[in-house]
């Protein structure tokens, strides 16, 4: 039996078309890089248009999966009609030329999906669709071609056939290490020093690189390599709105953050995509926030400590210092105030400083803590007249790790004899299940809990008390530092509802959780819902 030479295209070169494994090694090795580097910067581009919650991950995660299974596909047909160098890179080459205009045109496309003025509770049905759909249209083919590239390349690994195994293993070694690579690269360096937009351009060279390697040798692509870095670190950064000028953005470790100035001059602080909540709030030249809920909690202050005597807060979730910047300046001319800020993005704080009021004079009383709200807790600190817990991870969902009864229970333990607990719910409508079986939560730690529906607003607060009675703490009237006689007359305990511990709804666990699928039932409810209704 004699062997068959394989087919090649017609003027195809053998000598060039020759490429060794060490080769193609450093090929695999490349587009795992590039492979891993798109599905992890694609959510941040999608993030302030659609956020970062589940759903959006896992729309993103089987658009990446499917593509590559198709490219998987067709990269094998290719392998079975031209198993050369360049078929090989061809496809790295088409896939890195894609890439270049994904971050021009990703967020023009996602804009036009879900215009930015919809709000989350008519439009949260259509915005996961238009996720789905956003993410396949601008990430699918460069996935598509990456993953074709795959089979030729292990096709062209077992020409020498008695070493085929060792070869294709090595190889299936040096795709899964440029995957990791892949993986970190973007999260903890190249998303944050250069941006998302910078971010996908350089993982267009890293495709380009792969494809020059694959038809002119490591050498001579690297002077293409260098080329192309140039032009990647010269052009813009951030992709934020299209339409939309916040007066500063930054594209951080965790989040894609902005500080927003509304006609009257009242500014916030969003996260991803910022449609119906914010982090902080700031009106240039008072101390409150006009109205907001961080006004109310000067009037829980007061009333977890005594007059005169210190003022230990922790809040959870500091962001950009709102609620620390009002407590200090009515507390602190008579009072010891001390803060404990915890903040897992240390962008949220400096934002604060920059544009949202947050004074050196404030964070002289506070002490940050970069990390996560639930690690913190868990070390045991305090003790505390009162926990202030503002905590999400997206627009409208709150971690589960810090909504389980766990959590709530170590929180309990740092609080003083007296000390208050409260809590900032987003919801939608009264009685939402989400918000009963996070109450009920709260009411399981701490022997009962009052829901204060904030008037104007879609936001609701959950007090508890370490002493396990806090109605008679609502009631209370303590002396109020000056400036605060008319929050403390918005204040009416008369709307509290109060929820004992042995409450019927199921409170949430560490070990179960199904805070974020509530919720994400509840948007889509009430979508369809405003949808049936009409205009």
């Amino acid at each position: 039996m004699t062997d068959t030479p394989e087919p090649r295209a017609p003027g195809s070169d053998p000598a060039r078309d020759i490429i060794g494994a060490p080769t193609i090694y450093l090929f695999l090795f490349l587009c795992g890089v590039a492979t891993m580097g798109v599905e992890l910067t694609a959510v941040r581009l999608l993030a302030p248009h659609f956020g970062t919650s589940t759903i959006v991950w896992t729309n993103v995660i089987c658009v990446i999966l499917v593509a590559l299974s198709f490219g998987f596909l067709a990269g094998g047909a290719v392998a079975d009609r031209r198993p050369d160098a360049s078929a090989l890179s061809a496809l790295s080459l088409a896939a890195g030329l894609v890439l270049l205009v994904v971050p021009v045109v990703g967020p023009w496309v996602a804009t036009e999906a879900v215009p930015d003025d919809v709000p989350i509770e008519s439009g949260y049905a259509s915005l996961l669709a238009s996720s789905l759909v956003v993410a396949a249209a601008l990430f699918a083919p460069p996935v598509f071609l990456l993953g074709a590239t795959t089979p030729v390349a292990y096709r062209l690994l077992v020409r020498d056939l008695p070493r085929a195994g060792r070869r294709l293993g090595v190889g299936a070694t040096a795709a899964t290490f440029g995957g990791i690579a892949g993986t970190y690269l973007p999260t903890l360096w190249l998303v944050p020093w250069l941006g998302t937009r910078r971010t996908l351009w350089a993982m267009a060279v890293v495709a380009l690189v792969a494809a020059a390697i694959a038809r002119l040798g490591a050498r001579r692509a690297a002077a293409a390599a260098g080329a192309a870095a140039v032009g990647y670190l010269l052009s813009s950064g951030s992709p934020g709105r299209i339409g939309d000028a916040p007066i500063e953005e930054r594209e951080t470790r965790y989040q894609y953050l902005a500080v927003r100035e509304a006609p009257d001059g009242a500014r916030t602080l969003t996260a991803n995509e910022g449609r119906t909540g914010f982090q902080s709030a700031f009106v240039p030249g008072q101390v409150l926030s006009g109205g907001r809920y961080f006004d109310l909690f000067n009037v829980f202050a007061a009333k977890a400590s005594a007059p005169g005597g210190p003022l230990r807060v922790l809040v959870l979730g500091f962001a950009g210092g709102t609620a620390a910047r009002e407590i200090v300046h009515f507390f602190s001319p008579d009072r010891d105030v001390r803060i404990d800020g915890v903040e897992i993005d240390p962008a949220a704080v400096d934002l604060g400083r920059r544009h949202l009021g947050l004074a050196e004079g404030v964070l002289r009383h506070v002490r940050l803590f970069h990390e996560d709200a639930r690690t913190f807790v868990n070390r045991g600190p305090g003790p505390y007249e009162l926990a202030i817990v503002d905590v999400y991870a997206h627009d409208v969902f709150i971690p589960f790790q810090i909504a389980s009864l766990e959590f709530f229970e170590a929180l309990r333990r740092a609080l003083a004899p007296e000390g208050l607990l409260v809590v900032n719910a987003s919801v939608f409508v009264p009685d939402a299940p989400p918000l009963d079986r996070l109450a009920s939560t709260v009411a399981r730690a701490f022997g009962e809990v009052a829901r204060y529906p904030i008037e104007h607003s879609q936001n609701v607060l959950l007090v508890a008390a370490k002493s396990g009675q806090v109605g008679p703490i609502l009631l209370s009237r303590p002396a109020l530092p000056p400036g605060l006689e008319g929050v403390g007359r918005a204040f009416r305990p008369d709307r509290c509802r109060v929820i004992p511990a042995d409450a019927l709804v199921e409170p949430l666990t560490d070990d179960r959780s199904p805070l974020e699928m509530e919720t994400d039932a509840l948007l889509r409810r009430l979508s369809r819902s405003i949808e049936r209704s009409g205009p």
